[in-house]
């Protein structure tokens, strides 16, 4: 099947990583539904972070599922607008870079992927802690839901893209982009 130029000049961009705080809000919902990203400009420890939601409208096949929460099992139709938690620190700092700059197309999305497990390189018993600046994320506690996340970008921008990120994200992570 031939695209056309419409498709072509766009590229979406996959990230494997994961929707951290999973231990505070323990909403597990299904690996079929697209997740909201919300910025909150007014979160007291970080003004570059992102919220990750349910969204407020579901496919009326999903509505009726159950998900887990710490609540025992709910509807989805119920957990409307909930938050499940929050994008890692970094790649914060990349979206909203991106989308300042104009270079996002549409929205970025977030779809779970597994089972929530305990932060990755984390000491046990450690806090999470945010590092001041344009740093990256210290390793911390806590559980996290391991996740993808998509945003479409024009192809002729992809360099400028993955330099944004670059900034944002240490060269070993770099790894867990799909172009």
């Amino acid at each position: 099947m031939q695209m056309n130029r419409q498709q072509r000049r766009w590229n979406p961009i996959r990230i494997h990583w994961a929707i951290k705080g999973y231990h505070r809000y323990r909403i597990k919902p299904s690996r079929d539904v697209c997740l909201t990203l919300i910025p909150e400009a007014n979160n007291r420890c970080d003004p570059n972070a992102i919220g990750v939601h349910v969204p407020q409208v579901l496919p009326p096949q999903l509505a009726t599922q159950q998900w887990e929460t710490r609540d025992g099992p709910r509807e989805a139709e119920t957990l409307r607008g909930a938050m499940v938690g929050h994008v890692p620190a970094n790649l914060c700092g990349g979206f909203l870079t991106l989308r300042t700059m104009g270079l996002v197309h549409g929205h970025i999305r977030a779809r779970v992927s597994g089972q929530a497990r305990p932060s990755r390189n984390a000491p046990p018993a450690a806090q999470y802690q945010r590092g001041r600046g344009p740093g990256h994320d210290q390793a911390g506690g806590g559980a996290e839901l391991p996740c993808y996340y998509t945003l479409t970008v024009e192809r002729a921008q992809l360099r400028r893209v993955m330099a944004v990120f670059e900034q944002y994200v240490p060269r070993h992570e770099l790894q867990r982009f799909r172009v």
